[in-house]
């Protein structure tokens, strides 16, 4: 993970600031996690699909939809800094929201 600074994040944010510094090294480990960079207009994560990671935004900004008869609703949008998908990871259920990009984001 290069492109972003993972370990001021994790100092910085309060979801993640009881870390100690191994732990941090740890989650920043290639094998825990993986920085990815997605491009405007992809979905990130899709309404139904399995929850198995949690995504922390380093740069961009993202869109949480709610769809219903074919009706896509905004409910969030989230910034640097922010994270997401955490609910369905947590809960062990499928997602409930899709998650597309209105521009370039490294997660």
């Amino acid at each position: 993970m290069t492109n972003f600074d993972w370990n001021n994040y994790f100092e910085q944010h309060p979801m993640f600031s009881d870390l100690t510094k191994a732990e941090v090294q740890t989650l920043l480990n290639d094998e825990v996690s993986e920085e990815r960079e997605f491009e405007t207009d992809q979905v990130i994560i899709r309404e139904g699909e399995s929850a198995d990671s949690i995504f922390l935004i380093g740069s961009g900004s993202v869109s949480a939809l709610h769809g219903e008869k074919g009706q896509k609703i905004s409910l969030s949008t989230l910034f640097q800094g922010n994270f997401f998908g955490e609910m369905g990871l947590f809960e062990k259920k499928p997602r409930s929201q899709q998650w597309p990009l209105k521009n370039p984001v490294c997660c």
